[in-house]
């Protein structure tokens, strides 16, 4: 009752957006019987977190089928739901407790997996299990043999061994119809059998079937093994037995100028990189596309081919492929980074990614599919600029001209011409101009005759009184001396003062 207790004071004192809750469908199971397990977390993040389990699951359950959904909750964090499908391993064992260490969910621990595991009453019948008697033993073996052309397979070799080897000799790896290639680096441990310690080592190699015709060749091992019950050490020698491939065709219904893709499952995801808040365009941002293949290796992926599309460039940025191996089948997965630069701003929505595959083991044509998340493109500083601008008025179409306005405007312009001609030609009129024109027009030098001509005409007797005294003493008066009485006189007329005439 106490630790009831304290188990519901853990969980009601535990955040539930940190919290990993997983649920079995059944506590107790038949021995080779399936499992389903429902694991449920809180994150933050959209993208699907990282689930991993310990090794020791996979001794004892087969991972046959994994799904994953998310919900997006009210207060802005996601629950995230796996629904995971086992299968127990060993058909044949006695009835017992299993328990297992917890899966993580990006590092947070659920509860131990306790499992009670029941006698299969009618089990199976098994070959008898090899009794380990020679010294030195050789196996080799890939996890299936009816395969389709251009399939990667897992190719794994063991060597079980009594004592210390030297001087060891193995023959190649030799694919007909393939080639091979090393994943990873061998891995070695001792067990007991019937009290006598033996050592395993284990290479793994990826083998990829390129013809119709395919098989892999017998390996053979021999060493010198130094053991404790003999001295001198004795060589010893293996054979492991060759493999023949039941090779498929391309099936006629794969559609054609499509990348052959044969695996066992695909999964493709793709997220954005970085803070895709505040995006403008001509800003780049990183799309992380992740391609993973079981039954296949990342070489052979198809890559996504980046094409610019309205209001959008693409660029590749770098690639990465990584092989493994889960649950004893060959994983490739191609991890593709592109930079996108939006040219434009709005929303910025890419046509979603699809890449066609086939099922090998329900052989027939299936297809992944994703979406790349929809991203907000903000306008730019220039674009801002732009739009605070006033809104140019729209150019209208010229009027006609008014004839009427520019008519009455020529003859306005023209009767000042005239009135401007007029004032001068009456300025010119005047008295004074006339007879200043007159002088300037006449001899340089005046007689007394010319003097008296011009005092008739102009009816100057008073004013050239004085010359004309002069003139008629037998001085010849000049222009100047002419102009100067006009001149004073002109003046004084303006002026309104007039003087007595000089009386010599």
């Amino acid at each position: 009752m106490k630790w009831l207790l304290a188990a519901v004071l853990y969980l009601l004192l535990v955040s539930p957006a940190t919290a990993v809750l997983m649920t079995l469908d059944q506590p107790r199971i038949t021995a080779g019987e399936k499992l389903k397990i429902l694991v449920e977390a809180r994150t933050s993040q959209a993208t699907e977190p990282e689930l991993e389990w310990p090794a020791q699951w996979e001794e004892h359950l087969q991972l046959l089928e994994k799904d994953h959904q998310a919900e997006a909750l009210p207060r802005g964090d996601y629950q995230h739901r796996w629904f995971l499908t086992w299968q127990h391993r060993d058909a044949q064992t006695r009835s017992r407790e299993l328990s297992l260490p917890p899966l993580r969910v990006n590092g947070r621990s659920a509860q131990r997996l306790q499992l009670q595991i029941s006698a299969n009453p009618d089990p199976e019948p098994v070959q008898p299990s090899r009794r380990l008697s020679a010294p030195l033993e050789v196996d080799h073996q890939v996890e299936r043999q009816e395969v389709y052309l251009g399939e990667s397979l897992l190719y794994q070799l063991t060597i079980r061994y009594q004592g210390y080897p030297r001087d060891p000799r193995l023959s190649p790896l030799e694919v007909q119809g393939g080639y091979s290639r090393s994943l990873g680096d061998g891995h070695e441990e001792g067990f007991n059998q019937r009290g006598v310690h033996w050592q395993e080592a284990r290479w793994r190699e990826i083998v990829q079937i390129n013809q119709l015709q395919a098989g892999i060749q017998p390996r053979y091992f021999s060493t010198r093994l130094d053991r404790s019950d003999q001295t001198g050490g004795e060589r010893h020698e293996a054979e492991a037995p060759a493999i023949d491939f039941k090779v498929l065709p391309i099936p006629e219904a794969w559609p054609e100028e499509t990348p052959w893709l044969p695996a066992l499952g695909v999964s493709l995801e793709a997220t954005w990189q970085g803070n895709t808040a505040n995006l403008v365009p001509g800003q780049p941002v990183e799309l992380l596309v992740e391609l993973t293949a079981v039954g296949q290796q990342a070489r052979s992926l198809p890559r996504f081919q980046p094409e610019d599309l309205p209001g959008v460039r693409i660029e590749p940025l770098a690639e990465h492929t990584r092989d493994r191996v889960i649950d004893g089948y060959l994983a490739g997965r191609l991890t593709q980074r592109l930079l996108v630069y939006p040219l434009q701003a709005g929303p910025l929505v890419l046509p979603p990614l699809k890449v066609y595959w086939w099922d090998t083991d329900r052989k027939r044509l299936q297809s992944s599919e994703i979406s790349p998340p929809r991203l907000s493109i903000k306008p730019g500083q220039a674009q801002l600029e732009r739009s605070e601008q006033p809104a140019s008025l729209p150019i209208e179409a010229t009027p006609p001209p008014d004839w009427g306005r520019i008519l009455v405007g020529l003859l306005t312009g023209l009767l000042l011409v005239l009135l401007a001609c007029a004032g001068w030609w009456l300025l010119r009129q005047r008295p004074a101009s006339r007879l200043r024109r007159h002088l300037k027009e006449g001899p340089e030098y005046w007689s007394h005759r010319d003097l008296l001509h011009l005092a008739e005409t102009w009816h100057l007797g008073s004013e050239l009184e004085f010359l004309l005294i002069q003139a008629a003493a037998g001085k010849r008066i000049s222009r100047k001396e002419l102009l100067r009485p006009l001149l004073s006189r002109s003046k004084k007329a303006e002026k309104g003062a007039a003087l007595p005439p000089l009386n010599p």
